[in-house]
């Protein structure tokens, strides 16, 4: 567990520099950076092989790996919170097809169950090895998750450790249309996070053999225990000081366990969980010191870890009794009856300070043990002041030696300084001392009965007499817009007037931002009007600086942004529906004056006409359905077609991208699936190619003049291709051997088994068979394989 960061914080990014989002060319390195985003791309996408050493991510979504490659991961924290329906991933390799071996050592892998998909999301056609040691996944749907759809996975892990909770479940391993090989597992483990530490909790079984001899399930481990709270915790609470030598622990385990506590290694006691899992154990006479309490609990499956640490420190020694002294002179005495006390006391103690037997108050020690103590106003008379001194665990020691002061009768009725407690109204934000409310509303407290004179500046603006208990309230005329310092004075009934109040500063700003500015512009910074396709619009545009600019759509307030000290402002109005808008938008200023509208952008939004729909894949789940992907326009419409049949409708995402997934499909016979895309006028299109899926015995599948994707599904299968076949794919030929499937070709486009190897070349694991602007692949074959009876020619 040494060397993973547990937090944004962590000191390994001591000294890191602050990064924008990163694009890493094959070979490139990325090395000591903090990258906090917003975009809604990765903030690290690499182009091949890459490095990520000591580097801090938080962002919508963390690092993309985009092509074949050696990927390694170190000493790294990566937190996701995706926006929306963003299904972040902390890591994805999203380039389908491509191979690479992936390595993450000494890192964590944060995701947020609102938005975020897993932690690590290896899929869509990837393939290669993925090896973790000393890594944890926190939080998400889920933390681990690894789809072999059509490549081999080869998955290696080393102390991996998921800390809850998740969505769904720590991890998903699957096998698709191709193996999950599992070399290494070796303590794989839930977790907690305990004060900072990773804590260790109950091992992850492996999901498949591990293969090369090693145990396919873990040991059964006893879980360990906690120690949930001690007691008594005297002086101050929480930390972790006490002046008692008896210390009750209490915690939980497992039903019926014994517990064996611990001092450091010394054990000092045992106690045993009642059928719920409690217990509690209360030692004595402790020593003074700091003592170190674990458990651990053992059941009839062994003996668990020991539970987190609970530091006590126990201090039964009372300070000693500190030094006093009165510090005022004479001559201060003379114009306020106000002592000033000094000393000495432990270091960071609490000393109580009293007059006579009458605690007055308490003053705090600092490191060096000087405190400092000013009494309220002292009644006329003698005072014997003394003080104590009480430590952090609640020992108080004995009084200090007396110090003694008179305060002689009064020879001054000169009255306190008033105070001005309130000003209202504080509109816009409060406490920022601006408002747009020019008659402000007074409050203080002064001499009882006397009368207090309210000055702006120099210049007296008014007067009122405060009450029997002291109180008073006023109410100014109109004040001018400006910066205003507002003082008070009291008045005796003996014609004595106090020193001025503290100063009190408030600015008046009755005065109304004008329109902001409003432009619409689409999210390349094309400027918009009229008749619009975008669907995805900016508006931007400028208003008084530090102003709150609130944006409308035909007069509902769809949003706000705040103005820079440019006074520039944007806000992202995102996907808008079909139809006519009318945006607009006031500016309100920091004292709270909201300006008139801005002219009023007019936009019609209409859909853009369709263009091209694709199958890009077909494969079968394992309710024997069948699953379809493909691209359109971006959300459009796609409805499935079952040969005529229409089956289903799904809606394409923000690139384009759809997916369907039908129901249980009848394997006895064969199914021809398209899709077409339907425009809002009307116009409609359909795709590129047939998803054509064989039943479960021998078929003869032809193809069409369109890009066609196969699965014979079974038995011995005759694909037969015309002249101008198209660009096609067959994901499951079996080549020469019992039960072997046939290409049938045109003799217009090959004549023999040897004209076929002349154009046929093996890209990775696939045989590609070219000619012209035509093509066919056999997925997952090899050119070795093929045998002049895998095809004929008619």
């Amino acid at each position: 567990m040494a060397g993973i960061p547990l937090s944004w914080n962590d000191p390994i990014f001591n000294g890191v520099t602050t990064s924008a989002s990163v694009t890493v060319k094959d070979g490139g390195t990325v090395t000591n950076k903090s990258i906090t985003d917003t975009g809604n791309t990765a903030s690290v996408v690499g182009l091949g092989s890459f490095t990520l050493d000591q580097v801090r991510i938080n962002s919508r979504e963390g690092v993309r790996i985009g092509g074949d490659g050696d990927i390694v991961i170190n000493e790294s924290y990566i937190e996701t919170t995706g926006v929306g329906a963003d299904h972040a991933d902390g890591i994805q390799a999203y380039s389908p097809g491509s191979s690479g071996n992936l390595t993450i050592t000494n890192s964590s892998i944060v995701s947020h169950t609102s938005s975020a998909n897993a932690g690590l999301f290896i899929a869509d056609n990837y393939g290669g090895s993925v090896t973790l040691n000393n890594v944890v996944f926190q939080g998400g749907p889920i933390g681990l998750r690894i789809a072999a759809d059509n490549q081999d996975v080869t998955v290696a892990l080393k102390d991996v450790y998921f800390v809850g909770p998740f969505m769904y479940e720590p991890l998903l391993i699957q096998e698709v249309n191709a193996d999950i090989h599992i070399t290494q597992w070796e303590n794989v483990r839930y977790a907690t996070i305990v004060n900072g530490e990773l804590v260790p909790g109950a091992l992850i079984a492996s999901p498949f053999p591990v293969e090369g001899g090693a145990p396919t399930s873990p040991p059964v481990e006893a879980v360990a225990p906690d120690i949930a709270s001690w007691s008594p915790d005297s002086g101050k609470t929480g930390d972790g000081v006490t002046n008692s030598e008896k210390i009750t622990l209490s915690g939980s385990a497992a039903a019926n366990s014994t517990i064996k506590i611990l001092d450091g290694t010394k054990q000092i006691g045992s106690t045993t969980t009642d059928a719920s899992g409690k217990w509690t154990y209360t030692g004595v006479g402790l020593t003074e010191g700091s003592h170190k309490f674990s458990v651990t609990a053992t059941t009839s499956a062994g003996t668990s870890p020991a539970s987190a640490v609970k530091t006590v420190v126990v201090d039964t020694t009372a300070p000693v009794a500190p030094t006093l002294k009165v510090s005022t002179s004479a001559a201060t005495l003379a114009s306020a009856p106000v002592a000033v006390l000094t000393g000495a006391a432990e270091a960071n103690s609490t000393v109580k300070v009293f007059d006579g037997t009458v605690q007055i108050g308490t003053a705090s020690a600092n490191a060096n043990g000087a405190w400092t103590f000013t009494t309220s106003n002292l009644a006329t008379g003698n005072h014997s002041f003394t003080a104590k001194a009480m430590d952090a665990a609640g020992n108080t020691g004995n009084g200090s030696a007396a110090a003694s002061l008179s305060i002689a009768p009064s020879t001054s009725s000169k009255p306190a300084a008033p105070t001005i407690a309130t000003i209202s109204d504080d509109s816009g934000v409060k406490g920022d001392g601006i408002t747009n409310d020019n008659t402000l509303t007074l409050t203080g407290t002064a001499g009882a009965n006397s009368t207090v004179k309210i000055f702006d500046g120099s210049t007296q603006i008014g007067s009122v007499k405060a009450g029997d208990g002291g109180a008073w309230s006023y109410t100014t005329s109109a004040l001018t817009d400006a910066k205003h310092s507002l003082t008070a004075t009291a008045t005796n009934s003996s014609g004595q007037t106090s020193v001025s109040s503290a100063v009190v500063t408030t600015t008046i700003d009755t005065k109304a931002p004008n329109a902001p500015t409003l432009g619409v512009f689409s999210a390349d910074g094309k400027a918009l009007s009229g008749t619009t396709t975008v669907d995805d619009v900016l508006l931007k545009g400028t208003a008084e600086a530090n102003s709150s600019v609130k944006v409308y759509d035909a007069g509902k307030l769809i949003g706000s942004a705040l103005t820079k000290a440019d006074g520039t402002w944007s806000y992202d109005a995102g996907y808008l529906s079909n139809g006519d808008h009318k945006f607009a938008a006031t500016a309100t200023d920091v004292a709270g004056n909201a300006s008139v509208a801005s002219a009023v952008k007019p936009l019609s939004m209409i859909d853009q006409p369709a263009s091209n729909v694709e199958l890009t894949n077909v494969f079968q789940s394992s309710n024997n359905g069948v699953v379809i992907k493909g691209a359109a326009d971006a959300y459009s419409q796609i409805q499935i077609f079952d040969g005529t049949k229409a089956v289903g409708t799904v809606k394409a995402n923000a690139d384009g991208d759809w997916y369907y997934a039908s129901g249980w499909v009848s394997p006895a016979s064969v199914h021809t699936f398209s899709a077409q895309e339907v425009g809002s006028s009307g116009q409609a299109v359909g795709s590129s190619g047939n998803a054509i899926v064989g039943s479960s015995s021998a078929n003869t599948l032809k193809g069409t003049s369109a890009n066609d994707i196969f699965i014979g599904n079974g038995g011995t299968d005759t694909f037969v291709f015309e002249p101008n076949f198209g660009n096609d794919i067959i994901k499951d030929f079996r080549a020469y051997g019992n039960g072997h499937d046939v290409v049938q070709f045109s003799k217009n486009v090959f004549d023999s088994f040897a004209d076929v190897l002349s154009h046929a070349t093996q890209n990775h694991q696939d045989v590609v068979i070219a000619i012209g602007d035509e093509s066919l692949t056999l997925k997952n074959t090899k050119i070795g394989a093929l045998d002049r009876g895998d095809f004929q020619f008619a």
